[in-house]
Parts: structure tokens; sequence; C-alpha cells
């Protein structure tokens, strides 16, 4: 099964918010990692699966969950990061039953997104470039 992390990354991608690392364009999106090596750019992003939330059941038996995410933003500059999770943060919060293609037979349906903290520093690394966070709650389902 395809996590959320791939999911939305995809989405983000799709909507040339963020882009595909491959692509050597700004503001790659990594999915489970934040790479730090020769060659990866400073101004990267990163999805992270994180502690979702298991609502009950629905009228018809469904167990519904809502599933966590994390984002991460690293920048040289501290307010380049914040701009981009705040563009990213209010199109989600805006967006409803968007569909996205992973495969020609899997594709998902974003039904809406709930925002589960502030953008904040987490760290400084040792380069002097910002980290930042944002947690995201999805709910989804998969198109048939």
């Amino acid at each position: 099964m395809t996590t959320p992390s791939k999911i939305i990354s995809e989405y983000l991608i799709g909507e040339g918010m963020l882009t595909h690392p491959s692509l050597e364009q700004d503001w790659p999106v990594y999915v489970g990692c934040l790479p730090d090596a020769d060659g990866v750019d400073d101004d990267i992003s990163a999805v992270f699966d994180s502690p979702g939330v298991l609502h009950g059941k629905q009228m018809d038996g469904v167990q519904r969950q809502h599933y966590g995410i994390q984002m991460r933003f690293r920048s040289v500059y501290e307010q380049d990061g914040y701009d981009k999770a705040q563009e990213i943060v209010t199109a989600l919060l805006a967006m409803s039953n968007e569909d996205v293609e992973i495969d020609v037979d899997e594709v998902w349906t974003l039904n809406s997104f709930t925002q589960a903290s502030d953008i904040i520093v987490i760290h400084v690394d040792e380069k002097v470039r910002t980290h930042q966070t944002v947690n995201l709650i999805v709910a989804y389902t998969r198109k048939v």
C-alpha cells in the first residue's frame, strides 16, 4: 500500500508547489528523509508519516482513519522556509476532493486536511540552515 507521505508528495509535485528531486529544480520534496549530501540543495522539503487519528465507524460500518503527516522544510533563510511552508499549508487547507494518480491503477482522492500544529523552527544545523516543521491530518480514500 502506498504511504500517506508518498501520496501527499505526489500531489504537491503535481500541483507545482514542490518538485521531484531528479529534476534539480527549486524546492524538491523527499519522502521519509531529509538528505544532506553533496549535490543536494540547501532549500528542500520532506514529507514523513506521523501518527494519525482513528475515528469511529461510519453508519455503513467502515472504520475511518485520518492519517498524519509531518512536512519538514530546510532553508538557508528562515523566512524562505516559512513562506514555502505557509504557501503549502494554505493550499492544502483550501483544497477538497482532489485526485492523485500514483500509478495507472492507483488513484487516491484527498478529501481534506487539518493543520495539527503551527509552523515551527526545530533546529538550526551546523551549516546555519533553518529546519522547520508543520503537522497535518489528511483524510483520503482510494478511488476504485
